[in-house]
């Protein structure tokens, strides 16, 4: 297995699972931690779209 980390694109800080998703009628995907993506979803609850969950820990 390979141990990655990536950056929530808004609080920009490392994390282990990060959740891809889209909002406010744009066409670009973002990876959000989940303090971050739970803030967005009540905020665009017309256009959030889930995306997957991106997580550090990857089988080869």
């Amino acid at each position: 297995m390979r141990n990655r980390d990536k950056q929530c694109q808004a609080c920009i800080t490392n994390y282990d699972v990060l959740y891809r998703c889209r909002y406010g009628g744009e066409n670009t995907w973002y990876f959000l931690c989940e303090n971050c993506l739970i803030e967005i979803k009540n905020k665009y609850q017309d256009s959030y779209q889930y995306g997957g969950t991106w997580k550090a820990m990857k089988k080869k």
